[in-house]
């Protein structure tokens, strides 16, 4: 059997988590440019819109996603750094 300390899987872990942010902030980087627009006020265009626009309104839900897996990668990154995770 081989051991494997904690820190070395931290290490790994943070790693691969910072691989997965540089992906979505391009992704999310593409949203703002391509709409000239910061989520939170693209959300608020397409919520205001009376007229539903089918390539922003799918655009706005991709975009969401990609913004909750950069807060639950965010959160993630924190744990591994705070030592907040178990190895079994």
């Amino acid at each position: 059997m081989r051991t494997i300390n904690k820190s070395d899987v931290a290490h790994s872990l943070l790693l691969e988590c910072m691989s997965e942010i540089n992906n979505v902030k391009d992704k999310l980087q593409n949203f703002t440019k391509k709409y000239s627009s910061s989520f939170n006020d693209f959300e608020k265009k397409i919520k205001k819109s009376k007229k539903e626009n089918f390539s922003e309104w799918d655009d706005y839900m991709e975009w969401k996603s990609y913004e909750n897996v950069l807060s639950d990668l965010s959160k993630k990154i924190k744990d591994i750094k705070g030592g907040n995770f178990k190895v079994t």
